[in-house]
């Protein structure tokens, strides 16, 4: 491939890691003949505007250096164009970075946008009440988990925070009813909490939400967890890893388009936007973001 020789970079100083990148950045670039501008989030939805006017202003790539929710609110603008997204991981999760591979190590992820064998990989989005998304939507004490992870314990004990948050919320849970319609068929299943997932990793790495979730496929996969104890969830986490196989406690469907309904009204997170809704009307957007990954 062309090395991009315009590149916009957005920084997160809030990201979860604390690492001086401004020397890095220089470091690792200097030896390219590419121009490069910075700049800086203070705020949420800072990046998905940065992205937008980056675009405007004829950049061919955009690096984003942050956690998932940084990264997501890039991926927004760049759907469905034909700039790829460079993910410079300094998040708690890394969950995109993992799902494709792309180094954790800051110069490693850095060098994608210099070296000549990168490769430049269409990816699914997915979209949701027409917000597109790029890991996964939560509903329920999937998106309780996330919403109410303390900040200190994340910064502490990184994904463990979230683990220890959904045995809290798993245990204050109570059955929901979701209706499900997908290719003219109807579902009804209850359960703790619904997961719309482009993405099938949950974060840690290895290990996936549900074996065979692939960001690639044309599908998005609608997953309901049937059972509120932390031994189900300790054996659905268990099943993928050891057997690759889908456990008992999870109901599964994949699909390119669905509405869903929720009774009685659900937290919704759609990768880093939090609302409450009953209803939500999704579907896959097939190759719709370009994001650079290591060489095949």
């Amino acid at each position: 491939m062309t090395t991009p020789q315009n590149i916009y970079i957005i920084i997160n100083p809030a990201a979860g890691q604390t690492v001086s990148i401004l020397p890095v950045i220089e470091s690792v670039l200097q030896s390219s003949n590419a121009r490069w501008h910075i700049d800086m989030t203070s705020k949420t939805g800072d990046a998905q505007e940065f992205t937008h006017r980056a675009i405007e202003k004829g950049y061919d790539a955009i690096a984003v250096y942050g956690g998932d929710g940084t990264i997501m609110e890039a991926a927004r603008s760049l759907a469905n164009s034909d700039i790829p997204l460079y993910i410079l991981p300094g998040g708690t999760a890394n969950i995109m970075a993992k799902e494709l591979q792309i180094p954790l190590f800051l110069e490693s992820a850095l060098r994608l946008l210099i070296r000549e064998d990168t490769n430049i990989r269409p990816i699914d989005m997915g979209c949701m009440n027409e917000t597109p998304f790029l890991l996964r939507v939560s509903i329920g004490t999937m998106a309780d988990m996330i919403i109410d992870a303390d900040p200190h314990t994340k910064a502490n004990f990184g994904q463990l925070a979230y683990s220890m948050a959904a045995i809290q919320k798993l245990s204050e849970s109570s059955p929901v009813t979701y209706t499900i319609i997908a290719d003219n068929k109807k579902y009804i299943e209850t359960g703790v909490s619904l997961v719309i997932a482009n993405s099938g990793n949950i974060g840690f790495s290895g290990v996936p939400f549900v074996p065979d979730i692939r960001v690639d496929d044309g599908y998005l996969d609608i997953l309901v967890l049937k059972k509120k104890d932390v031994p189900s969830l300790t054996a659905i986490i268990g099943e993928a890893v050891i057997n690759r196989s889908l456990h008992e406690s999870i109901a599964h469907w994949r699909v390119k388009k669905a509405s869903i309904s929720a009774k009685p009204e659900q937290r919704v997170l759609c990768d880093d936007i939090e609302f409450d809704s009953t209803r939500l009307d999704i579907e896959v957007l097939p190759k719709a973001i370009l994001i650079a990954v290591p060489p095949i």
